[in-house]
């Protein structure tokens, strides 16, 4: 089952359920979602929980477990794997189409042994890109597309050589494109990686280079959640998951630098009515209850900070916003 892509709904109904639970809702008693769930998904540094994105656990677990059904030379075009290789190996040669390339793809760097089980064009093996991307002219104009590193290669007159990498006569005297089959050449002549056995791959996704579920999902996270700008808080909320405290202060330090604690400011903009004179702040009952005066600018409160610097020996500064403080 975990290999069978989510349906829409499904993804909804289970986010949904997370979310009922991660801000304690039930049945009987609705609750205030502060947060929208994206940002939840969001990596700890970058101001969100790390809680898994569902949509793209499919992908995790197609490139964790190997896709039975990959395919390498095109769309069309099937590839012959033997059923010994790894279901890893099955799946790090999968590519959607002939130009798109399935993005575990980019983060996994062949290891030539007899090279017919490696895309000569499309994988990571000679350079540190593929070489479709190194030498984007040549593959343009190319016959042999799909063809592995192995069989582009071949004996002549008793000797092992390249061949003619696909590339038209006629094309080949052009100056631009014999200066890149040059170029190509000699780094071709120059590789020396052949072994006995198959082709090998190392995950690029970490130091180790071995390939896990967490680095593999750090990599599509990359890819396809939009973090946005940078945003001015990041330094902060590193700092505040590393420090050693319980939980439930990290959770409360987390709400505050997003600013959805429970003031009466932003109540007022979820549509909660409130008397006027309940508005103002319940210390100094003069300014506006907001998350920057209550906790930094009001008077009181300013006089509490002050108490607590000469208990700890420091002499406190407050601004009225929230990130330098606490940076502080």
């Amino acid at each position: 089952m975990s290999f069978l892509k989510m349906p829409a709904k499904v993804v909804k109904k289970f986010t949904r359920i997370q979310s009922k639970f991660l801000s304690g809702e039930v049945e009987e008693r609705r609750c205030i979602h502060w947060l929208k769930w994206g940002d939840v998904t969001l990596p700890l540094n970058k101001g969100g929980l790390g809680v898994k994105n569902l949509p793209l656990w499919f992908n995790i677990l197609k490139a964790r477990y190997g896709d039975l059904s990959s395919k390498v030379f095109g769309k069309d075009r099937e590839m012959k794997i033997s059923s010994t290789c790894s279901l890893w190996l099955k799946n790090i040669v999968k590519i959607y189409s002939s130009s798109l390339i399935e993005p575990v793809v980019a983060c996994g760097r062949f290891n030539i042994h007899d090279g017919f089980n490696t895309p000569f064009w499309e994988a990571i093996w000679l350079e540190d890109k593929a070489l479709k991307e190194v030498y984007p002219d040549l593959f343009l104009v190319s016959r042999l597309k799909f063809v592995s590193v192995g069989a582009m290669r071949g004996w002549v007159n008793g000797i092992w050589h390249w061949g003619d990498l696909g590339i038209p006569r006629h094309m080949a005297e052009d100056p631009v494109l014999a200066a890149d089959i040059t170029s190509l050449r000699t780094s071709l002549v120059a590789f020396y990686g052949w072994k006995e056995g198959k082709d090998a791959v190392v995950w690029l996704g970490n130091s180790e280079k071995e390939f896990s579920v967490a680095s593999c999902y750090e990599f599509y996270e990359k890819l396809f959640i939009l973090y946005g700008p940078p945003i001015k808080n990041a330094e902060a909320f590193g700092l505040l998951w590393e420090m050693e405290v319980p939980y439930k202060i990290k959770d409360f330090g987390w709400r505050l630098l997003h600013n959805r604690l429970p003031m009466k400011d932003l109540l007022v903009k979820r549509d909660m009515s409130f008397p006027p004179d309940d508005l103002k702040c319940i210390f100094c009952g003069y300014y506006a209850e907001s998350r920057n005066h209550f906790f930094f600018g009001c008077l009181v409160v300013k006089y509490i900070w002050k108490e607590i610097g000469y208990w700890i020996g420091k002499e406190v500064y407050f601004e009225e916003e929230c990130l330098p403080n606490f940076m502080d």
